[in-house]
């Protein structure tokens, strides 16, 4: 049996997953003494080939005009499915590829000097189309409510790919109904990631893309979770982390069980959830 010479990622996930992708990606290249791990297309870094550290290469395939011999045995593994991490996030050995990732993501971030804003930011897109991913259900109009009235902010900055969340539009007229001042923002995603890294406090949708932006941008920030799992990516010791869940366990039920389908009612239990089937804010740390 020849020895492996490449480790293939046979398909990206959306940004978060594609963040751990990687960071798998390298582990599993440090233990196996691999010095090349392929990918077919990876956007965010305009497809470029990246070192992950001093002995491993990210390379896009290339079916032609390859200019060294192609590898004779390519590894592909289902280890680099999920969201499990198989080193810690913020272990010394991913330190470099997490700097490699953030500079080739967003070269500039600019950290926001206004401590006293509130940046919440809403998953909405595909999860809200017709064949929505099921595990994909996103936090009622009552969590960010509470997170907003958790003390006084100078401002609450809505974020969204679209207006497809019906919490977004909710969000935004109770914060004007309650005089407390607004922004919305409907952003791509590089301006998403741009906005998010400077931001320093931000109430998060479920899902790996918040924590994977905390993770490549690191530093003193207030993150605000809704019924959070494992989260591997929040590692970063400057974070303070708060977390609401559901004490009722209704809300669980019906939209976070693996059952999200975007219907009429998940919907409407979104935006009319009451705050009292909710826990307090209260801290959190990673499992």
């Amino acid at each position: 049996m020849h020895p492996v010479d490449a480790l293939l990622i046979n398909g990206f996930g959306r940004f978060g997953n594609s963040i751990i992708q990687i960071l798998n990606a390298r582990s599993i290249a440090t233990r196996c003494n691999v010095s090349v791990v392929l990918f077919h297309r990876f956007d965010l870094v305009n497809n470029r080939n990246l070192d992950l550290s001093s002995t491993i290469r990210l390379e896009k395939t290339s079916i032609a005009g390859r200019a060294t011999r192609p590898p004779r045995v390519i590894w592909a593994t289902h280890a680099l499915d999920g969201t499990r991490l198989i080193d810690e996030a913020c272990s010394s050995a991913n330190a470099r590829v997490r700097e490699v990732l953030a500079s080739a993501v967003a070269p500039q971030i600019a950290p926001s000097n206004e401590q006293g804003v509130l940046t919440a930011h809403f998953r909405s897109g595909d999860i809200f189309g017709p064949n929505p991913h099921l595990r994909y259900g996103q936090p009622p109009l009552s969590f960010y409510q509470k997170v907003v009235l958790d003390r006084g902010w100078s401002r609450v900055d809505i974020i969204s790919e679209d207006r497809l969340n019906p919490c977004s539009a909710a969000l935004e007229s109770w914060c004007r109904e309650q005089k407390i001042p607004v922004t919305w923002s409907c952003l791509d995603l590089p301006q998403t990631i741009a906005r998010i890294a400077g931001a320093s406090n931000i109430v998060a949708g479920r899902g790996t893309f918040i924590p994977s932006i905390v993770f490549l941008f690191p530093g003193e920030r207030s993150v605000f979770l809704f019924e959070p799992g494992e989260e591997p990516l929040l590692c970063d010791p400057k974070l303070t982390t708060q977390q609401v869940k559901d004490k009722q366990g209704h809300y669980i039920a019906t939209v976070l069980d693996g059952n999200w389908t975007n219907s009429a009612e998940q919907r409407e239990l979104m935006v009319q959830y009451p705050d009292e089937s909710l826990t307090p804010l209260h801290s959190w740390t990673r499992k």
